[in-house]
């Protein structure tokens, strides 16, 4: 029983679906002679495209750029007053003999200077004397004093 009512609503179903199209159908034609029986379905009429063609398979960036940072006051540039270099001397040892000035070895990187007060080193140091344990040199460009720790006497 249940199997013909399905049959039965499956075949009305088809039925009403073919009478709605067909009637559709006859709305949507167009007669053309001019008689009640003959109908020609017309399609509208195309124009040709004339718009710009555009490539479909083109490259996409969705990339978008950051926003600029945002604006600060430029700081105020002080000149900076110029510094000595270190200094490239480093103390080796000295030896004081009576009635002589005392002599200073001094190495820098590979090479041995023997040096008294009031001598010039490489046109950029001058040797000025001690000054609390402290043998002092003059940087030459800048005119700055700097000094190096003698150590204790023994």
């Amino acid at each position: 029983m249940i199997r013909c009512s399905r049959a039965l609503l499956a075949i009305f179903s088809m039925l009403f679906v073919t009478m709605a199209f067909a009637e559709g159908q006859q709305s949507q034609s167009i007669e053309t002679d001019g008689a009640a029986g003959d109908t020609e379905r017309v399609l509208p009429e195309r124009s040709a495209h004339t718009g710009v063609q555009q490539n479909l398979f083109r490259g996409h960036s969705w990339y978008t750029p950051p926003p600029p940072p945002p604006m600060r006051a430029a700081p105020v540039a002080t000149p900076r007053r110029p510094v000595a270099p270190p200094l490239p001397y480093k103390l080796l040892g000295s030896y004081e003999e009576a009635g002589s000035p005392t002599i200073y070895f001094l190495v820098k990187a590979d090479r041995i200077y023997d040096v008294v007060i009031g001598d010039t080193l490489d046109e950029t140091y001058n040797v000025d004397g001690i000054s609390n344990g402290k043998l002092m040199f003059t940087y030459l460009p800048l005119k700055t004093s700097q000094g190096l720790r003698l150590g204790e006497k023994k």
